[in-house]
């Protein structure tokens, strides 16, 4: 993906806010249970940059279009083997409207790592700030309380 930097790799991230489209993806790494700080903010190029050592990591992405009234949010598994190769795979997708974002900031019920990552959100023609926050989950329970959750944020649909 980059160049090795003292042992590390450069990992370069999307994060742009357009008004009615939002495009962000943030690094949290599993080994350490918390969302990696990126080295930099790159407002010109509207992206962040990380510097990966070996290990796990789950990438969030999240692309709101509020013309569609939509939401996909991915999590990608990231693996950076000893040699500095980087594998990826998606591991989930799902949307939801995009109107429910606030309801989801305002419910208790709702998982606090998907609180944590609208947080962050991009704001407008910036990139985001990724806060220092520690969540203690594994994968799997982050997967299944946010496909709960969001199978529970789409409106039902009539029988025909």
């Amino acid at each position: 993906m980059g160049k090795r930097v003292r042992g590390e790799i450069e990992y370069f991230v999307k994060s742009q806010n357009k008004g009615e489209s939002v495009f962000y993806e943030l690094i949290f790494n599993l080994n350490e249970k918390k969302f990696a700080i990126p080295k930099e903010s790159d407002n010109k190029n509207f992206r962040l940059v990380y510097y990966l050592s070996s290990g796990q990591y789950i990438k969030f992405n999240m692309f709101i279009f509020d013309p569609l009234n939509a939401v996909i949010f991915e999590l990608i598994s990231i693996n950076v083997n000893e040699d500095g190769k980087i594998k990826e795979s998606i591991i989930y997708r799902n949307g939801f409207p995009s109107y429910q974002i606030p309801k989801i900031l305002e419910d208790y019920n709702s998982p606090e790592i998907l609180k944590a990552i609208i947080q962050m959100m991009p704001k407008f023609g910036k990139v985001s700030f990724v806060k220092d926050y520690q969540i203690n989950v594994d994968l799997e329970k982050i997967i299944d309380e946010i496909d709960k959750y969001i199978q529970s944020l789409k409106p039902e649909l009539p029988d025909l």
